[in-house]
């Protein structure tokens, strides 16, 4: 749209013949496919094809260029040439998503909350986005954007108070021996030692709930609420009922069941993308949501193989643009240590595999499932009989 509104300004106010080389056109905005119209009918020459470069001849410009509806390259003599670039995000983006914990897509912008229910929240609460910093976008669209943010903004400050999630994580007075590793893991300093009662305390309005705190935990004192240990262990008992039994059954072709524990905020809203644009994939896999996987527990990797599994799949965001700020790197420090378990119960390495999915990385995911069914088949099913380390709870 920039470059035909240039191309109709030019055309208004010299009459000069002008030329727009373009790939493809999309006049999706209000009025904008009748704009279109209308800078055809005022006499601007639309050619589908690439600029290929621009030569002095003399006190003239040489466009070199393809025509593709011809299918043969053209030149075009012209007094200016205007260049229209795409818009592309600020260099200091990451850092500024680093700072405020704001999941950026795969372009460098900063992603909403929800496309359709949360259009101008980011994942971090009370931050907003307003305008182009979410993605490319026209003055009006731009000026209805930061209004919406705006008036999201005046609510919570009209209402006086502040819901917070119900996702803080809880800790067994009982049980707790303060040793301070929870301290050592929370991003959010929402974990602080009471020096009295020599037990530490979660801050709830600080805690987001990532549950790394819980995963840490050497004594199990620290529960996430609703992403429980008792809970994922129930939902990989439920999934994997059942499959000891189909391995018996030989007569079928062998078909791998994989586990996935997928970062709310990233690898899981990219399968759901995945699932609402009807890409295909191998559904060998089952997902278990967890906030982020740094939520993750050795524990919970050697009940899946334990209950049938022949794969565990984690996912977590890309590296500097975790929700959770450093979640993800947690989950990767612990997989040497998952990883050790694993060989000491004989079970191949290659059957656990830690990525990075963004929110907007619907054929990432795709490519990742379906890389790893093919190699979880190379491998063959895995016995179950002879896996330990896995605490009864």
């Amino acid at each position: 749209m920039h470059a035909m509104k240039q191309a109709h300004l030019v055309k208004e106010k010299t009459g000069a013949r002008v030329y727009e080389l373009y790939i493809d056109i999309r006049a999706s905005g209000k009025g904008y496919e009748e704009f279109y119209e209308r800078v055809q009918r005022e006499g601007v020459f639309f050619i589908r094809g690439r600029g290929a470069g621009v030569v002095m001849q003399g006190d003239k410009l040489v466009v070199e260029a393809e025509d593709t509806g011809l299918a043969r390259p053209i030149t075009l003599v012209v007094d200016l040439v205007i260049l229209t670039t795409g818009m592309t995000p600020r260099k200091d983006g990451e850092a500024v998503g680093r700072t405020f914990h704001i999941t950026r897509d795969h372009h460098g912008f900063f992603m909403e909350a929800h496309p359709k229910l949360s259009p101008f929240n980011s994942n971090t609460e009370g931050i907003f986005l307003a305008g182009t910093c979410q993605a490319p976008r026209d003055i009006p669209d731009t000026v209805a954007h930061a209004n919406a943010a705006a008036a999201q903004i005046l609510s919570l400050l009209n209402r006086g108070k502040v819901a917070i999630d119900p996702f803080a994580s809880q800790i067994d007075p009982k049980r707790c021996s303060a040793c301070l590793v929870c301290i050592a893991v929370c991003s959010f300093k929402a974990i602080s030692l009471n020096s009295r009662e020599r037990i530490v305390e979660v801050n709830e309005a600080l805690c987001k709930g990532c549950g790394a705190c819980a995963a840490a935990c050497p004594a199990g004192a620290i529960t996430a609420r609703h992403f429980t240990k008792q809970q994922i262990v129930a939902q990989i008992g439920g999934i994997l009922a059942g499959a000891r039994e189909e391995r018996r059954n030989m007569s079928r072709p062998f078909a791998p069941r994989i586990v996935a524990f997928l970062c709310h905020w990233g690898a899981y809203a990219g399968a759901d993308l995945a699932g609402t644009l009807r890409l295909q994939y191998a559904t060998n896999v089952d997902i278990i949501p967890v906030m982020c996987s740094g939520r993750v527990e050795p524990d919970f990797v050697l009940k899946a193989f334990q209950s049938g599994a022949d794969g565990v799949l984690i996912c977590g965001c890309h590296p500097g643009e975790c929700h959770y700020s450093e979640g993800n790197y947690k989950a990767a420090q612990r997989i040497p240590q998952v990883t050790e378990l694993l060989e000491q119960s004989a079970i191949e390495p290659e059957r656990l595999q830690l990525d990075w999915v963004s929110a907007s990385d619907s054929e990432r995911f795709v490519r990742i499932v379906d890389e790893m069914t093919e190699r979880i088949k190379a491998l063959g099913p895995l016995g179950h009989s002879h896996i330990t380390g896995c605490e009864p709870l």
